[in-house]
């Protein structure tokens, strides 16, 4: 008889959030204030467990600060889009060498929001989404599945 039961849970998630000082976020209103992420592990847990382990220190130049685009500049500054592309390309190589070194075969998806500056960046890689259910009811889809 064939099923498709799995023998363990192989989804992982990540919460942090920076402490609440208010003098701090005073001092740098655009410090990264939260980070939620799911990982939908495929194949087994292992790379799930992975990028959550890793995620934050990838994410590192995401925190720093953003300035806006000079059409004139030589070097662009990166934009959200860009350094958030660049983290998960970034976690996405280090895993394929740490998987390879292993022999791991697993995968996983990832939805991830970022609240920094009073804004919410929203991130998706794979067929998770992210929604958001106000306390009123309804919800509106914040990233599509790809």
């Amino acid at each position: 008889m064939k099923t498709d039961y799995k023998r363990g849970q192989e989804d992982r998630y990540l919460v942090y959030e920076e402490p609440s000082n208010k003098s701090i976020m005073a001092a740098n209103p655009s410090m990264m204030r939260g980070v939620f992420a799911v990982f939908d592990g495929h194949g087994g847990a292992r790379a799930a467990e992975y990028c959550k382990d890793n995620l934050l220190k990838y994410l590192n130049d995401f925190a720093a600060p953003m300035t806006p685009r000079n059409p004139r500049q030589q070097t662009t500054p990166k934009t959200q889009h860009d350094l958030i592309c660049k983290a998960f390309k970034d976690l996405d190589s280090a895993f394929c060498e740490y998987a390879k070194q292993n022999n791991i075969q697993d995968g996983t998806t990832c939805v991830l929001a970022v609240i920094k500056s009073n804004e919410i960046t929203v991130a998706s890689l794979g067929d998770s989404i992210c929604i958001r259910v106000p306390k009123n009811g309804g919800s509106t889809r914040l990233s599509v599945s790809h």
